[in-house]
């Protein structure tokens, strides 16, 4: 006897789907249409308001982005294994172990960078690019993928996008 899956209207993260095991119909195999279709080097995704570009988009990130539990582990992917066990994507095997949880991913949305001026806008956007960087890329400074000039890089950026979101 299986459960019915609630539909939840408005949701626009795939973890939110997977975590709260909610109605998703599978668009996973959309990733390896993509990496294994797609040939040009910029992808553009055109759809009108609430057509699902943030879900999309949430998808490809949670499926390619590096474990965040383990970032430098790459052979770790039990959290897309968990977040994708019951997608389609997750069938093919040889895909999965070439791009899942591979990849360090910056997903951004700007829904809530808004402000009346364009420097509250401004420091909007960079308080966000701030936690991004503070929850997701610290770990790039112990990576042994970087070299020190591309670490001194990141620093310098870090730097700068805190000193302009704090003052």
């Amino acid at each position: 006897d299986k459960m019915i899956k609630p539909i939840q209207v408005g949701t626009e993260f795939f973890s939110e789907y997977s975590n709260n095991n909610l109605f998703y119909i599978d668009k996973t195999p959309f990733i390896k249409t993509v990496f294994k279709e797609g040939q040009g080097k910029v992808f553009l995704i055109t759809r009108p308001r609430r057509f699902g570009k943030t879900l999309t988009m949430s998808t490809f990130y949670e499926f390619l982005r590096i474990n965040p539990k383990d970032p430098n582990n790459a052979d770790d992917t039990s959290y897309q294994e968990r977040l994708f066990k019951e997608t389609k994507i997750f069938e093919d095997k040889d895909f999965c172990s070439e791009y899942m949880g591979k990849f360090p991913v910056i997903f951004i949305t700007l829904k809530s960078v808004e402000g009346l001026t364009f420097e509250e806008a401004f420091l909007k956007l960079g308080s966000i690019i701030k936690n991004l960087i503070n929850n997701d890329f610290l770990y790039l400074f112990k990576s042994e993928k970087l070299i020190e000039s591309e670490k001194e890089r990141l620093k310098k950026l870090v730097v700068k996008i805190i000193s302009q979101t704090i003052g």
